[in-house]
């Protein structure tokens, strides 16, 4: 089995129907060159530290994740795929593999970002 890749990079941070549109392109072009599959990378922010330097100023750094999402070049709905958010849970108390019940602090931080996000 062979597979051949082609990357197209994009300058700047589209956002948006821009975006959007850029990544129907690259499946259209995936699906006239009989591609079986597109891979959209992008890099996620998912958390943001602060930091105080000895004297005194304040610095932020995002915390990036690169994420990939692997879709059919015939899948019909694109969008759907792509419309997912990812947020960073710090976590006070162990999650264990198979737990019997709900973790609590984990469901309820997941409500409060779930609230926050249709504010």
């Amino acid at each position: 089995m062979t597979e051949q890749v082609i990357r197209l990079k994009v300058d700047g941070a589209p956002s948006g129907n821009r975006a959007l549109d850029m990544i129907k392109t690259a499946a259209a072009y995936g699906k006239k060159q009989n591609y079986d599959e597109v891979r959209v990378q992008y890099a996620e922010v998912v958390a943001e530290e602060t930091s105080k330097s000895p004297s005194g100023e304040v610095k932020r750094r995002q915390v990036k994740k690169q994420r990939t999402i692997p879709f059919s070049s015939k899948e019909a709905d694109i969008a759907n795929l792509l419309f997912t958010k990812s947020e960073l849970i710090e976590l006070n108390k162990e999650i264990g593999q198979c737990e019997d019940s709900i973790h609590s602090e984990l469901a309820n931080k997941m409500k409060a970002l779930l609230i926050k996000a249709m504010k």
